[in-house]
């Protein structure tokens, strides 16, 4: 199994982009890894600009079992 988390830092026009979730999903399923292998990490700043789409797609990706910072 992989032993190590990627931590990728994601702008807030990443953030709010549509496409977000599947792109995570679509990485996660190609490469055969679990979400818990993917950290996402966000500042607080991107939280407040539009907190039911944000609220929104940070939930669908915990559910995928993404892991979540916030710096």
């Amino acid at each position: 199994g992989l032993d190590t988390m990627l931590r990728v830092n994601v702008s807030p026009a990443q953030l709010v982009a549509q496409d977000l979730v599947n792109t995570v999903s679509r990485i996660v399923g190609k490469f055969g890894l679990t979400g818990m292998a993917i950290g996402l990490e966000i500042t607080e700043s991107m939280l407040i600009r539009d907190v039911a789409s944000t609220r929104a797609t940070l939930s669908a990706l915990t559910d995928l079992g993404i892991d979540i910072a916030i710096d």
